[in-house]
């Protein structure tokens, strides 16, 4: 959607291999598509995610830039994160991760979801009931002590980096 707005209708050069609309797709996804999910992708599976990129881009054609907003906005809201504040963290003290991983912690109104990297994907949630103190510690840390099902556990997130 963002890119019909930005770039209009997707279409297509049927010049002599000019190949214009496949540059154009390419700049498309490096603008749009962040280098960590695609930087591991072989030609097959760039080539396949260019293809995508197109099926969905001409499903947009004449769709005007309100009615674009419009598909974003709806999407976007359904995503169970959605208006949550994201930190790239690395994280200790969870069972359900090795430490030291760099994950994404979901801070939203119902308490504390940590998500996957690439995927992002929950890998665990801590409600706020759960929760029984938060704060920062002298390493410039961030840790919350929840309440997992009857044993309290220390959570530090650390490298704390807010997505934009």
């Amino acid at each position: 959607m963002i890119i019909n707005i930005d770039c209009g209708d997707y279409k297509p050069e049927r010049g002599r291999g000019s190949g214009g609309s496949q540059q154009l797709v390419v700049q498309t996804l490096e603008k749009y598509y962040p280098v960590r999910y695609r930087e591991n992708f072989s030609q097959e599976e760039f080539k396949a995610l260019c293809d995508s990129l197109i099926e969905k881009w001409i499903l947009l054609k004449g769709k005007s830039s309100i009615d674009c907003v419009r598909i974003y906005l709806t999407c976007t809201r359904k995503w169970p994160f959605f208006g949550a504040a994201l930190f790239n963290v690395k994280v200790r003290g969870t069972h359900i991760i090795e430490d030291g991983s760099t994950v994404w912690a979901a801070v939203g109104e119902d308490g504390i979801a940590i998500l996957d990297q690439q995927t992002l994907q929950q890998i665990g949630k801590y409600s706020l009931n759960s929760i029984q103190t938060f704060g920062g510690t002298q390493d410039d840390h961030f840790m919350v002590v929840v309440d997992d099902i009857g044993k309290k556990r220390r959570i530090t997130f650390s490298g704390i980096s807010k997505h934009k």
